[in-house]
């Protein structure tokens, strides 16, 4: 009784992971589909960047400042990871 309890809960199981498998192969085509090879799960835009060695999907912001009064002037939101470079 308790064998076949046990049987058919990891059949169960076997089932959903193949189940799983296959969302994942879809998602991994459409992934190899993407220019750049992502395809991020939160915001479309969004891009893996490494800011300090770690992997981590965001948009980047470039702000300009005035220096007498600290307002914003001027602002680009990106999805570039490279921010440091000039990207005319």
């Amino acid at each position: 009784m308790i064998s076949e309890m046990c049987t058919d809960r990891l059949k169960d199981m076997i089932a959903a992971l193949k189940e799983l498998l296959q969302v994942m192969q879809a998602v991994r085509r459409e992934r190899d589909k993407a220019p750049d090879g992502q395809l991020p799960q939160t915001h479309p835009d969004a891009r893996s960047m490494k800011p300090r060695g770690t992997g981590v999907v965001v948009d980047t912001v470039q702000a300009g400042v005035e220096a007498k009064h600290h307002l914003i002037i001027d602002h680009e939101v990106t999805n570039i990871p490279l921010d440091r470079a000039p990207q005319w």
